[in-house]
């Protein structure tokens, strides 16, 4: 199933070392948060709103994971609660284009 993780632009290098661990999540329980495409904007919302990232700061992960390791949590969002290896991470969108140089 094809899903979307919002993060800090700061924390790929160490994603890409250890993969998404869900003893790094910053929220209520130690899981690695997931939405449907259509709910990326809810997520950098939220991450705007109660971490206070800018956009230019977020990065969008879409992911491939089993559908049978989700828990729906609300509508378009999942818990994942078990670590997301890198090798799952399909995409890596920038929210502002990186400066060519």
């Amino acid at each position: 199933m094809i899903l979307y993780h919002v993060t800090h632009k700061s924390y790929l290098d160490s994603i890409e070392e250890r993969g998404l661990v869900c003893l790094f999540a910053r929220g209520k329980w130690p899981v690695v948060w997931l939405c449907r495409e259509d709910m990326r904007a809810w997520a950098i919302r939220h991450l705007r709103n109660n971490r206070k990232w800018a956009d230019k700061e977020m990065v969008i992960l879409k992911i491939s994971v089993p559908k049978k390791w989700l828990r729906p949590h609300w509508d378009g969002v999942f818990l994942h609660f078990r670590d997301v290896p890198w090798k799952w991470v399909e995409q890596v969108e920038f929210l502002e284009p990186l400066p060519c140089r």
